[in-house]
């Protein structure tokens, strides 16, 4: 984390008294909240920093449920991530917060479910204050200290997306390489989604727009979002999980002979690493306010930001 957090205050420091980007998006956490809190000062100081110079500083929420440093900071624009169902033309089907539980068919042929497999991180901070933005938009429910995440993109790997990559040809390793594709997910894939479009939304405006959380809290309930809604027992089967393909998700399925079926959005109290994310109409602790609806959350943005 010293070497990441220098190369963001290199950002910062840039060139002729400017900083060399007015966005800057981390795919890193430096730990829990436990972590030493002199670490916890240094981050601290440099997102003040960051948003007093015009620069915004997305960070990934993490990969799994809990809460992480530095996406729990104030000054940090917390990217969380959802499971996003895509139609064969390209449709919306579903969207909701990402909480995958992974369960396996034990010797008696019955589902026994194993624990987290991949999450959003988010939830209450058990250091910092609620800030201004966040006051009557986060449910009393969820906390009443900062909350983590503000904003949220895909990133469920089982509906991630692909990967392009030249690999070795194992059968002939001295001729040209060979094509893959693998599907990725995590919020190391929203934070730079999220930061994408708001690059987009700067375009021609006069100023940066830099730390944009009070903005987009401003969006709270407006179609700048597309709604990131629970899933229930009346979804579509094939909305609420997807066995898991060992042809293609061969790092996360175990090995064969092992059926393992992937639940979203599952929310069971009983899931091993669960800590008590949920999915809900408007803010909550995987999504944050949800994830940005195009043109619409840039005509939104500029309106508060240009």
């Amino acid at each position: 984390p010293i070497s990441l957090a220098n190369a963001d205050i290199a950002v910062l420091d840039g060139a002729s008294g400017h900083p060399l980007a007015t966005a800057a998006s981390n795919s890193w956490e430096s730990g829990t909240e436990q972590q030493p809190a002199s670490w916890t000062r240094i981050e601290h100081a440099y997102l003040v920093r960051a948003a007093a110079e015009g620069v915004g500083m997305y960070f990934s929420a993490g990969d799994g449920s809990g809460v992480l440093a530095p996406s729990i900071d104030p000054f940090a624009i917390a990217v969380g991530g959802t499971t996003l169902g895509i139609g064969k033309n390209g449709q919306r089907l579903f969207e909701t917060g990402w909480s995958d539980g992974a369960s396996v068919i034990d010797q008696h042929n019955v589902w026994v479910l194993k624990g987290e497999e991949g999450a959003s991180g988010g939830g209450p901070s058990i250091h910092f204050a609620q800030p201004p933005y966040q006051k009557g938009i986060v449910p009393a429910s969820l906390g009443t200290t900062r909350s983590a995440p503000d904003i949220s993109a895909s990133a469920d790997p089982f509906t991630g997306i692909a990967l392009g990559l030249l690999k070795r040809n194992k059968t002939d390793p001295t001729g040209p390489p060979v094509y893959v594709q693998i599907p990725i997910g995590g919020t190391s894939e929203s934070s730079p989604l999220v930061a994408g479009i708001v690059i987009a939304a700067q375009q021609g405006e006069a100023t940066p727009f830099g730390f944009i959380n009070p903005a987009i809290y401003k969006l709270n309930g407006t179609d700048a979002f597309f709604p990131t809604l629970p899933l229930t027992s009346t979804s579509p089967a094939l909305y609420r999980g997807v066995e898991c393909d060992i042809a293609i998700f061969a790092n996360l399925c175990g090995k064969p002979p092992v059926q393992t079926l992937m639940t979203f959005d599952d929310q069971n109290p009983k899931m091993r690493f669960y800590t008590g994310q949920v999915t809900l109409p408007g803010y909550d602790n995987m999504t944050g306010l949800g994830t940005p609806d195009g043109p619409n959350f840039v005509a939104g943005l500029r309106q508060f930001e240009g």
